[in-house]
């Protein structure tokens, strides 16, 4: 990509979701005059301001967003302008892959807050240095995550959505101890006639014909449900605990 010109065709775009709004008036008035004071500053023709209010930055299915897109795969603006780089996106998949169509253009990204300028190598050279560390802390953080749940299971504890039929205990540590509830009779019966052979499908026909509940309380049957149920641990693969309750052995 060649560096930016000192008058280019760029387009604003500024996006706020409510919450963000009121909890720190990052509204769309003060970003499209940030915006704009950069591009007189830097001799940039402002042609069209983009606004996506009230739209999370968890994808990049917007309507503002898409509009800005169609602007650059049709070669109308030379750059685009934000006041920061989360008004893009806060998925570092996203992010990425907005940042390869925006070059692939040749479209420049203007960063006011972040003083970043993809027109220039340096300035390509950051972000993409800031996409490898957003990606790496994310990576870390969901493997120190796993490693602790992992650990507590480990102890024998649950964590996560609970089995189907059981109860929550608490107790000092992390995660919980496991109780039967009232739905724990249905699982018994299910992990039965699996025993016998029986698929899926026929086990949730003949809990349907029995007229149990399901270990939620509905009264429909399907194979995932059954498949839920199957999934729960039997009491004889469980570990009383003093004081109440059942852990993992």
């Amino acid at each position: 990509m060649n560096t930016t010109p000192s008058t280019c065709r760029v387009a604003l775009y500024c996006r706020v979701s409510t919450g963000e709004q009121a909890r720190d008036g990052a509204s769309l008035d003060l970003q499209e005059r940030k915006c704009r004071e950069y591009a007189a500053l830097h001799d940039l023709e402002a042609v069209e301001v983009i606004r996506d209010e009230g739209c999370s930055a968890g994808s990049l299915q917007r309507p503002g967003m898409d509009h800005l897109r169609g602007l650059v795969q049709a070669g109308e603006v030379g750059g685009v302008v934000i006041w920061r780089l989360d008004r893009l996106s806060r998925s570092v998949v996203d992010y990425g892959a907005l940042i390869g169509e925006l070059e692939s253009a040749g479209v420049a990204l203007m960063s006011v807050s972040d003083k970043l300028d993809t027109g220039s190598a340096s300035g390509r050279l950051i972000v993409n240095i800031m996409l490898s560390v957003s990606q790496w802390e994310r990576e870390a953080t969901a493997e120190r995550t796993s490693d602790a749940l992992a650990e507590i299971r480990a102890q024998g504890f649950h964590v996560g959505r609970l089995p189907a039929g059981y109860e929550r205990v608490k107790h000092d540590g992390k995660g919980c101890l496991l109780a039967p509830g009232d739905g724990y009779a249905v699982v018994e019966r299910v992990h039965e006639l699996r025993r016998d052979g029986l698929s899926m499908l026929a086990i949730a026909g003949a809990m349907q014909r029995e007229g149990h509940p399901t270990p939620s309380g509905g009264e429909r049957w399907y194979s995932e449900t059954v498949r839920r149920a199957l999934s729960a641990p039997l009491l004889a693969s469980l570990v009383p605990v003093s004081g109440g309750g059942y852990a993992y052995r």
